[in-house]
This record gives C-alpha cells, sequence and structure tokens, in this order.
C-alpha cells in the first residue's frame, strides 16, 4: 500500500474519529488525525486534489463548529481554526473557503470564547484575511466548483 493509499485509509478513519471526537474531546486529550494530515504536505495535496475529498473535509469541519456555536470548546476550536487556516494555504481550496467556510468564524461569535488565546485569534484573523483575499469570481474558474 502506497502513501497516497495510506492517507486515502486515513482521510475516511479520521473524518469518523474527527466526528467522534466533538462528543468525546470535552475532558479528554484530542487526537486530530485530520490536522495532522493537512499539515503534511503529501496529505494537504491529497485532501486538495479533488472536489470529494476537500469538501468531506469541510463538511466535517463546517458541522463541528456548528456543534461549538452550542456548546464552545476553545481547544478543539483552535484545533479547527488551524485546519482551515491549512487549507487555506492552497488557492483551490482557499477560493471555495469563501463560499463554504461558516459565517460564525466570520462573525465574531467565537470572540469570547477565544478571548485568552491569542494565537487562536491571529489564526481565525489570518484565515479570515486569506479566505477574502483569496477569493476568486467563479466565472474565473477558482476554487473546486468546476469539478462538481
Amino acid at each position: 500500500m502506497g502513501k497516497l493509499d495510506m492517507l486515502l485509509v486515513l482521510e475516511w478513519d479520521s473524518v469518523r474519529d474527527f466526528r467522534h471526537g466533538v462528543s468525546s474531546s470535552r475532558g479528554g486529550e484530542l487526537k486530530n488525525p485530520i490536522q495532522k494530515i493537512l499539515l503534511d504536505d503529501v496529505g494537504m495535496d491529497y485532501i486538495c486534489t479533488t472536489a470529494e475529498r476537500f469538501f468531506a473535509v469541510g463538511r466535517v469541519l463546517g458541522n463541528m463548529v456548528q456543534s461549538l456555536v452550542e456548546q464552545p470548546s476553545p481547544r478543539l476550536l483552535k484545533h479547527i481554526i488551524r485546519c482551515y487556516l491549512r487549507l487555506s494555504d492552497n488557492p483551490r481550496a482557499c477560493a471555495a473557503l469563501g463560499s463554504c467556510l461558516p459565517d460564525s468564524l466570520r462573525d465574531g461569535t467565537f470572540s469570547n470564547c477565544l478571548r485568552e488565546d491569542q494565537i487562536a485569534r491571529r489564526w481565525l484573523q489570518q484565515l479570515v484575511h486569506n479566505v477574502g483575499v483569496g477569493r476568486v469570481p467563479s466565472h474565473q474558474g477558482g476554487g473546486f466548483e468546476h469539478m462538481l
């Protein structure tokens, strides 16, 4: 099994584990396999190669953000922001994030939750900046929309 095949297996296990992490991470140590995959250049390329993979990860992250609106966890939010920030390093992913980044990450919903974490606040500001600057009008073919 090659590295990319292993990443495929890890990706889908990670999506399941990451979803489970929402409910189990409140008190215990969260293993964040999606973040580990995204921080690896090969893993990042693998996830951003197809719209299906990108949007699968995006859906999981978006669902987690939604759950944090109702029950905030600064530590988990920091991991999620880091994942989105890493995705914004890829030009197509960054363009696609313009339409799928949760509004709650843009509108100050988590200001109180991140009050004590300067690094997470800075990451979130950088993410919002990247997504705002990286937006490509749809008629120019940016993002993954043309692949769907």
